[in-house]
């Protein structure tokens, strides 16, 4: 199981999809993240979110970039969130030099501040740092009176310096920069250090692994960085996933009850009041809803004149509804797609044996794009899955799938629960981080 040590999830990015990311990231092994805010505003959105849902805990602070906002008022306030028991950690704070007409001063200023706030309530310090290192380790090495217990989010300094900076307590974060090509050097520094002193992050919805770079970032895109960290750190990934879970738990002091109940449902947390029916080549159906309490109770075995009736019902109850069907389903019932127009919103194809189809692109492939195309016509939201491991590679799949048949692509662990990815939505990434 992981912990992803920094994640914006209250970033507006996810105002439309937070239950489900939550959800894709609890599927794909990452039980608890660290909520981290950049302001005023954001700090007092991650209180709420780590009120809300289990295995979220809250880390407030104002990012050097908006040290200008700065005042009695916002420390006030801060130091209010920052002693809430849902709050572990005081940050994002730090320096950043690198965009021009910053003001040292001014930053370090609000970074001390912020930093003696935590110290007086024993909690860590998430530091942001950007062409500032030399200045913030001498901060942090001559005033005695500042936390010595906390991060780096998001580490891009030399070896010497993070030698230092591990000397001194800190940990240091690593999220989706160690996938670039660029960095060589961060990885040879995993290499030479282990992980006994890092943080696996995420960064989200910012800095995607390279072979997302470009879309939105979320918690459950993990899995690609913690990869390339064991390997960089000689060790498997669920020694590299143990160790930096467990770093993360003694940092921000999450105790076990917390971690028990991290990956619990959040039943008072629906997921946008979203229906899942789904369908197999047998004779009947299983319908279930994810998130929803229903007045029935779990569902029956549906037969598939059950289901369309299902279908009408949850619609009724104004929920978008999703059918998700494998191949040897959508064969069983092609002349009955014509059912679903109007009752479902999403049709979610599960495609195990989808390097078969890449390969061949015959009889199966032609089959398939005719039915995708009649399909479009009855239902907006067409998705293909493809198994996590297919040999024909996430980037060809994506480009055979949305390119050719014109439907949406998405990648599942086809031996647990569905991972939900979606990775069809372009995102900008932020200018406050390391690109």
């Amino acid at each position: 199981m992981l912990v992803d040590s920094h994640a914006h999830l209250q970033d507006i990015q996810f105002s439309k999809d937070l239950a489900l990311v939550i959800d894709r990231a609890r599927l794909s092994g990452v039980e608890a993240v660290i909520c981290i805010s950049d302001r005023i505003e954001s700090s007092h959105g991650a209180v709420r979110l780590a009120t809300s849902f289990t295995g979220i805990t809250a880390s407030v602070g104002i990012h050097p970039h908006h040290a200008d906002t700065w005042s009695e008022q916002t420390s006030f306030e801060l130091q209010v969130l920052a002693d809430r028991p849902e709050v572990s950690a005081v940050g994002e704070i730090g320096l950043d030099h690198h965009w021009p007409g910053y003001d040292g001063d001014r930053q370090i200023q609000c970074f001390m501040e912020q930093a003696l706030v935590a110290a007086k309530l024993n909690k860590p310090i998430v530091v942001h740092c950007r062409n500032a290192y030399e200045t913030l380790i001498d901060l942090l090495s001559s005033e005695r009176t500042l936390p010595h217990h906390g991060v780096i989010h998001c580490f891009g300094g030399t070896a010497d310096q993070a030698a230092r900076l591990i000397g001194m307590g800190y940990y240091l974060g690593i999220g989706g920069s160690i996938t670039y090509p660029s960095s060589d050097d961060l990885r040879e520094l995993v290499k030479a250090t282990g992980l006994e002193r890092i943080l696996i992050e995420t960064d989200a919805p910012y800095l995607p692994p390279q072979i997302w770079k470009g879309y939105r970032n979320e918690p459950a895109f993990i899995l690609d960085t913690l990869k390339i960290l064991a390997s960089s750190a000689g060790v498997s990934e669920i020694q590299a996933a143990d160790q930096t879970r467990s770093n993360t738990t003694d940092l921000f002091g999450l105790n076990q009850a917390f971690m028990q109940h991290a990956c619990e449902k959040d039943p008072a947390i629906s997921i946008s009041g979203r229906a899942e029916i789904s369908l197999t080549a047998g004779s009947s159906a299983k319908c279930h809803t994810v998130d929803v309490i229903t007045k029935s109770g779990p569902k029956p075995m549906l037969d598939w004149d059950q289901l369309i009736g299902s279908a009408r019902e949850m619609k009724s109850q104004n929920r978008d509804v999703i059918l998700n069907m494998d191949e040897s389903a959508l064969k069983k019932y092609k002349t009955r797609l014509a059912d679903l127009a109007g009752l479902i919103d999403t049709l979610s194809i599960h495609m195990p044996d989808v390097d078969r189809l890449c390969c061949e692109q015959g009889q199966s492939w032609d089959f398939l794009a005719d039915l995708t195309r009649e399909c479009r016509l009855l239902i907006p939201d067409i998705i293909i899955k493809a198994p996590v491991g297919s040999k024909a590679g996430p980037a060809t799949l994506k480009h055979l799938i949305e390119k050719r048949l014109k439907v949406r692509f998405m990648l599942v662990d086809f031996r647990d629960q569905e991972l939900s990815m979606d990775y069809s939505t372009p995102t900008e990434t932020h200018n406050h981080e390391k690109s």
